[in-house]
């Protein structure tokens, strides 16, 4: 029979899903372990860079036991308990550390696919990194043939303008043309109809609504706390209308972010124009996301902000802001100074 324990450990990872492992589990493995025990050299035949080669293990055995930490060599070794089997083998890991390893071992060892094991040096060859270079006219449509054409395919027929309308219309603001639109449509014979068209609906106050609830998605946005309680957040507004105005405005992307990642240490000017709307919104993401976690509010100030935007494809400029964050907070000069300079030193590395 399952011990209740075990059931609880299930549950908190099956509630966080990828988090725990992705959090605790391989950037410990990345920096402490695949240097020895991953492609490049697999000291004592164990490789640590996949589930798979952990259950096969090396010349001692498999690593790990899923469901037995007690039993697995990997949790033996961070450990330390036996003189003959440590890892690392010149220094003890933090005990949350190796408690995390526990857990996750007691917990199944679960791994996602999606967590593939690369040279951490190897991100500076990342697209996003490079310097920009000029590329060959092109049009849309041809971007969109190239695809089609290397299966074989063709593009369909051109829509008739009724269709045109309609597809344009609920694509850009989410509602169908009206009758009025549609007749006035018809009617123009111009070469700039469908342009002018465009030019309308991006114009509509309801492109930022049909288009804002998408980055609403990505950053959790509610009306209410959620969870058990699910109580209602009265100004959550503000932030689902600040997305929206951000989007009808045409917001550069870095200047949205940056709004709302550091909003309170903009200049005096743009801090002006958004913290009644950015950064109160700000708090409340922070309020509703420790709501739904059950996290104390000094624990969770930096880190639930992070976790409720992109990280995977701005993990550079987080970890700078990340850093900046930490510095404001850090009653001493000495120690922000340093925590800043950091942040600027990680995104210069990054800089094409």
């Amino acid at each position: 029979m399952t011990s209740p324990s075990l059931l609880l450990t299930f549950a908190l990872l099956a509630q966080d899903g990828d988090e725990p492992f992705e959090k605790r589990i391989r950037p410990t493995l990345i920096k402490e372990c695949v240097s020895c025990h991953g492609p490049k050299e697999a000291k004592n035949g164990l490789r640590v860079d996949s589930r798979e080669r952990l259950l096969k293990g090396g010349e001692a055995g498999p690593a790990i036991k899923p469901g037995d930490p007690d039993a697995s060599l990997l949790v033996k070794a961070l450990r330390g308990t036996d003189a003959d089997l440590k890892m690392p083998p010149k220094k003890r890991l933090p005990k949350d550390v190796v408690d995390d390893f526990a857990r996750w071992v007691k917990a199944g060892a679960p791994w996602p696919a999606s967590a593939a094991f690369t040279d951490v040096h190897a991100g500076k060859d990342h697209w996003a990194f490079q310097p920009l270079r000029k590329a060959p006219p092109a049009t849309v449509d041809s971007f969109i043939l190239a695809p089609l054409e290397k299966k074989g395919l063709q593009a369909v027929e051109p829509a008739d303008k009724r269709t045109l309308l309609r597809r344009a219309t609920f694509d850009l603001i989410g509602l169908p043309p009206t009758r009025d639109e549609i007749r006035e449509f018809l009617a123009d014979a111009s070469p700039e109809a469908f342009r002018k068209v465009v030019d309308r609906l991006l114009a509509s106050p309801h492109y930022g609504e049909r288009w804002g609830r998408y980055w609403l998605d990505v950053v959790r946005y509610a009306d209410t706390a959620g969870n058990a309680p699910d109580f209602p957040v009265p100004q959550a507004w503000r932030y689902r209308n600040y997305v929206i105005r951000a989007f009808n405005q045409d917001k550069p992307y870095d200047e949205f972010l940056r709004e709302q990642i550091a909003g309170d240490l903009l200049s005096p000017r743009a801090r002006a124009e958004v913290v009644a709307f950015c950064v109160e919104a700000a708090g409340v993401l922070r309020e509703v996301a420790a709501a739904r976690a059950g996290v104390p509010a000094p624990v969770r100030t930096t880190e639930e902000l992070l976790a409720v935007t992109p990280s995977r494809n701005l993990a550079a400029a987080l970890r700078a802001c990340d850093l900046a964050k930490f510095a404001r907070a850090e009653p001493d000069a000495a120690a922000r100074r340093a925590l800043l300079d950091a942040g600027e030193a990680f995104v210069r590395e990054r800089a094409p």
